[in-house]
């Protein structure tokens, strides 16, 4: 989890977001691959809380319950830096976070 944290802090604070214009550009790469669902909330977005919206709609249609798991965690903790917890918690099911 330590690795996580410093590569999104590496991520985030030194590279910055994604540069663009259009939220559906610049999100889009992200929610075509599973590995990179939790990085999408991150992405140059004017509403990250649909984005994160779009993520859970993508975890819900996974199968593996692990995989399932891990991923709206991860995209809990990411998406805790640029929304809040509240709006996080009632996008994502907590039953998946459990």
């Amino acid at each position: 989890m330590t690795n996580l944290i410093s590569f999104v802090c590496y991520l985030y604070f030194y590279i910055g977001p994604i540069n663009s214009t259009q939220e559906n550009i610049s999100s889009f790469p992200f929610l075509q691959h599973l590995g990179l669902l939790p990085f999408a909330v991150l992405s140059q977005t004017n509403e990250p809380t649909m984005v994160l919206s779009r993520v859970a709609q993508a975890i819900e249609n996974i199968t593996d319950r692990n995989i399932k798991s891990n991923l709206t965690v991860a995209s809990a903790i990411l998406a805790n830096l640029v929304i809040s917890e509240e709006i996080i918690k009632s996008i994502l099911r907590s039953d998946i976070m459990q």
